[in-house]
């Protein structure tokens, strides 16, 4: 199942790649938090913010955690955009979890809008 997410999330079929992962949940095949992650960071990367956001929320409700790209790439989209304020958000939450972010925040502790790193 996570072969066919990961292939439509790839091709950029985002709809049919989240179908898929709800038809995977309904059938009690959850895709992983690999696959979830790589969904997340395909719809961040093509601009899919509020899917990709959608989809964060329900990893967390699964308690999934989202890998390292899907931030990545989720956090890369909001800075390109400006939105730093939901990045910051997201941050804050994987902060929560353990995880660390300590590049691509400013001398001052702030998310940069600087998209270099």
């Amino acid at each position: 199942m996570d072969h066919v997410i990961l292939a439509l999330s790839q091709a950029k079929d985002y709809i049919r790649s989240i179908r898929w992962m709800h038809a995977a949940v309904d059938m009690g095949m959850a895709p992983s938090a690999d696959t979830c992650s790589s969904v997340v960071g395909a719809l961040a990367a093509n601009g899919e913010l509020d899917a990709a956001d959608e989809l964060l929320e329900r990893m967390f409700e699964a308690n999934l955690k989202p890998n390292e790209r899907a931030y990545t790439e989720y956090i890369k989209t909001c800075r390109k955009r400006g939105e730093l304020e939901r990045a910051e958000a997201w941050l804050r939450r994987q902060a929560d979890l353990g995880g660390t972010w300590g590049d691509i925040f400013d001398p001052m502790g702030r998310l940069s809008s600087d998209d270099s790193g």
